[in-house]
């Protein structure tokens, strides 16, 4: 494998369907990302890994399974965390030959059978857009995954993370956010407080956000684990439609 600059991927964006929003901004920005081929002058296999944390096997084509065996040597080599890929081969051969735990994922796109209604935000409800002192907030107060996609609320900030709070007497009952997030693409991310679910206030706070992203003319992306129906059904409520399957893959601990 050849270790080479992001303009060799920059063809790959508009042809994936899986963390979209992830693989446009390891490409677009590539920030401590570090990208690799099988052969320069007629790639097959395409790979990168960033911040040390997300792997992801963008595809691979209709090379043998050696090269892919060098990215599981490459995954582990980097110390990476997490190995996405919508390759059944590759996530068949990464469970059998080296362990790797395996977690089914879907990837919705947005596209609403019916026109869109948001709904008003109720008496004693407020909502409101994360500023720095709301970011501040979230990983403490409602949704302790925040860490698991931001250094910190100001990396949040200065990348130009987005979302918006629900708050009730000032505290903080449903957020939803920008887990990854470009100038044209948004993976979405949503939290309810735990005494505060069937509501429908993730229902609520996602649609305003969604109406939010579309005026921008951005476009919301949502993906779940396959084994979260709630995440599930509230993406189908809000106008998502599956569209692929993929997987994540863990290394064996040690």
């Amino acid at each position: 494998m050849f270790k080479v600059d992001f303009s060799h991927f920059e063809n790959k964006i508009d042809k994936v369907s899986f963390e979209k929003t992830l693989i446009e901004i390891s490409v677009k920005s590539a920030e401590d990302v570090v990208f690799f081929l099988d052969n320069v002058e007629q790639p097959e296999v395409f790979f990168f890994i960033r911040r040390g944390v997300e792997a992801v096997l963008v595809s691979r084509g209709n090379v043998e399974s050696s090269y892919l065996n060098k990215v599981a040597e490459l995954f582990k080599e980097h110390s990476a965390i997490v190995l996405m890929s919508d390759d059944p081969e590759f996530q068949r051969l990464m469970s059998e030959n080296y362990g790797f735990g395996v977690v089914e994922r879907l990837s919705f796109q947005y596209a609403p059978l019916s026109p869109r209604i948001v709904q008003p935000v109720g008496d004693g409800l407020e909502l409101k857009r994360i500023d720095l002192s709301l970011a501040k907030r979230i990983e403490g107060e409602i949704d302790p995954d925040f860490r698991l996609f931001w250094n910190s609320p100001d990396d949040f900030i200065e990348a130009g993370g987005s979302g918006l709070c629900l708050l009730r007497n000032g505290e903080i009952v449903a957020c939803t956010w920008s887990s990854y997030t470009t100038d044209k693409n948004v993976e979405i991310a949503v939290a309810t407080r735990e005494d505060s679910r069937q509501s429908g206030f993730a229902s609520l706070i996602c649609s305003h956000y969604i109406n939010q992203l579309l005026s921008e003319g951005r476009v919301p992306w949502w993906s779940c684990h396959k084994s979260n129906k709630a995440s599930i059904a509230l993406a189908k409520k809000l106008g998502f439609q599956v569209l692929q399957n993929y997987s994540w893959m863990f290394a064996p601990r040690k």
